[in-house]
């Protein structure tokens, strides 16, 4: 199991994880670290964190979901752990598009226009 905690990419004073090339350098940093195919990923989201933009979620979960392929296989492998209730029902929408954009499959250019 690998766990990314998201709360290390917050800028200092944010609440909001926004960025393609934000998202792509959390991506390159565990890239190498976890074999999505063969262990799960905990995705650890902090209690302040009040939204992901899409731009953000397709640039750490493209690639790693893609390599799964399936939806019921992403859901089994990537876990979203939700330290708090406040912006839970926020979170959850903004991790649903994202899995959703990724299973459309395009490509993260066109899914960015």
């Amino acid at each position: 199991m690998m766990e990314i905690k998201l709360k290390d990419f917050l800028s200092i004073g944010s609440n909001y994880l926004s960025g393609r090339r934000e998202g792509e350098s959390v991506y390159n940093k565990y890239k190498d670290k976890v074999d999505i195919k063969t262990e799960t990923l905990d995705v650890i989201i902090p209690d302040n964190l009040i939204g992901i933009n899409i731009s953000f979620f397709l640039g750490m979960f493209d690639k790693f979901m893609k390599q799964l392929g399936r939806e019921d296989k992403i859901r089994e492998v990537v876990n979203f752990k939700i330290e708090g209730d406040r912006y839970k029902k926020y979170i959850e929408n903004d991790i649903e598009e994202g899995i959703k954009e990724i299973l459309d499959d395009k490509d993260i250019e066109e899914s960015l226009k």
